[in-house]
């Protein structure tokens, strides 16, 4: 089957808006949300874990109301009617900056998986973490399902 065609026109226009935010009125239905969780090695109680740090849930609780502020779906994706779900990792360093950001379980689709990437480089600086650098991990998913 051949790929559809995009006109010039078309391709400017996903250019421009790629950056849309989930609540643009011609569009009521796309979601993306955030949901924290732990970080990387989960169940071990070593420093560093998202949710055995003193005030973690409270960090976390931060960094996604920041995220969520900053969350978009990718005009493409809900074009093609793409959905799913991301989980990307990074490093909080103790100043607040966010470093090795990379998808840890990908959606499937490389334009959700680098939309993901984009909403946690924008939120860089965060507020410094509690005790110190911090792993983190958080699942972000893109649905065209209403809530």
């Amino acid at each position: 089957m051949d790929e559809p065609v995009l006109s010039a026109y078309q391709l400017a226009d996903l250019a421009d808006n790629d950056t849309a935010p989930i609540d643009d009125p011609d569009d009521n239905v796309a979601r993306a949300s955030i949901n924290p969780r732990q970080g990387p090695g989960d169940t071990d109680d070593k420093p560093g874990n998202a949710t055995t740090e003193q005030g973690s849930d409270d960090y976390l609780a931060i960094i996604s109301g920041l995220l969520s502020r900053s969350i978009y779906y990718p005009v493409a994706a809900r074009r093609s009617g793409t959905e799913g779900s991301v989980v990307a990792g990074f490093v909080v360093d103790e100043s607040g900056v966010v470093k090795s950001i990379e998808v840890t379980s990908t959606s499937g689709s490389s334009v959700l998986d680098g939309a993901a990437l984009r909403i946690i480089e924008r939120v860089s600086p965060l507020p410094p973490p509690p005790g110190g650098e911090l792993s983190v991990e958080l699942p972000l998913t893109f649905s065209l399902k209403g809530p």
